[in-house]
């Protein structure tokens, strides 16, 4: 696929969002919004969430599940951003973290995500709009929060469950993180055997390529 073609359906924004102080209780929220009304991600949350991922459940009759990974990779001098953005300075050591804005659990750089979709009604003629936010947190820092909304069309099956989107590798140049190119890396082995390893089910799992559409 085309790196300009990918780079029309992805467009990545910065936000300098404020850290939350206090201890998080059960009944808080991974996001919230500041004095000023921005949006602001609960870092006490972010942190347990990281850490405790849930087996997936399979998904329903009228549900698709579309898996892939997103990497975003600053050609700027980041240890210089995290002294001006007020950083602490072991988050430099931490794995970047991202996530599906919909959903309460939070994927590792090195990790797919697993989000679930209602199939296309037949009006669509199988064609699946997949246009969902997700959020990424350089170093795993709340300071340092990436906003990615995607949107990708394919056709899908009847019978189709899962879809492999791809891992999108995106690199950044300045310190407001234009998009310089974006590739997507075929990781398909590494994303079934994810499947097979995390959903709850003893069906065989089918994993289908996305068919683009443009």
């Amino acid at each position: 696929m085309k790196k300009s073609v990918i780079a029309k359906r992805i467009i990545v924004s910065l936000f300098v969002a404020c850290a939350l102080l206090g201890v998080a209780s059960a009944k808080e929220k991974l996001m919230s919004k500041d004095a000023d009304g921005n949006p602001v991600t609960n870092l006490n949350m972010l942190d347990k969430l990281a850490i405790s991922h849930p087996k997936y459940d399979r998904p329903g009759r009228k549900d698709i599940v579309v898996v892939g990974r997103i990497v975003v990779e600053p050609t700027e001098d980041m240890e210089f951003y995290f002294k001006t953005r007020d950083v602490l300075e072991e988050k430099m050591a931490n794995n970047d973290l991202y996530r599906v804005n919909y959903q309460n659990y939070i994927y590792s750089s090195d990790e797919f995500f697993y989000a679930t979709v209602e199939k296309p009604s037949r009006k669509e003629n199988g064609e699946l709009d997949f246009t969902v936010p997700f959020t990424y947190y350089i170093h795993g820092s709340n300071k340092l929060s990436l906003y990615i909304p995607i949107n990708f069309n394919f056709d899908v099956n009847n019978d189709t469950q899962y879809v492999y989107l791809g891992t999108m590798k995106i690199t950044t140049i300045g310190d407001d993180f234009t998009i310089k190119s974006i590739d997507n890396v075929d990781e398909y082995d590494d994303a079934l055997k994810f499947l097979q390893e995390n959903v709850k089910t003893r069906k065989e799992i089918i994993l289908e390529r996305a068919s683009y559409k443009f």
